[in-house]
């Protein structure tokens, strides 16, 4: 397995990725793609396996505003983790995790 930044190349793939999470969202997932690539506080990542089909993502932002649990502003917030069912239980939303903490 593989962790990667995402970059523009894989917009198609994180975008069936964020649908296969959020299916009630999909007909507005697309548009966000752009701004977060370019975002200077995101961290998005890529799983893939030994082949290089993406298993998996993870979005996570520096975020200034009220989160809940947290007493503190700024705080590093996952706002989005997914694996592909063949893939989990083997470590790879720990690895996507642990790039964004890296």
């Amino acid at each position: 397995m593989r962790i990667e930044p995402i970059n523009a190349v894989m917009k198609p793939e994180w975008l069936a990725l964020r649908v296969a999470l959020w299916p009630d969202e999909a007909a507005n997932l697309a548009g966000d793609l752009d701004r977060m690539l370019t975002d200077c506080v995101a961290a998005n990542f890529i799983a893939r396996d030994a082949g290089g089909t993406a298993i998996g993502f993870i979005e996570a932002m520096v975020r200034h505003d009220y989160v809940n649990g947290c007493e503190t502003s700024p705080v590093a917030f996952v706002e989005g983790l997914f694996v592909t069912e063949p893939h989990r239980r083997q470590g790879v939303a720990q690895a996507l995790v642990a790039r964004v903490v890296a």
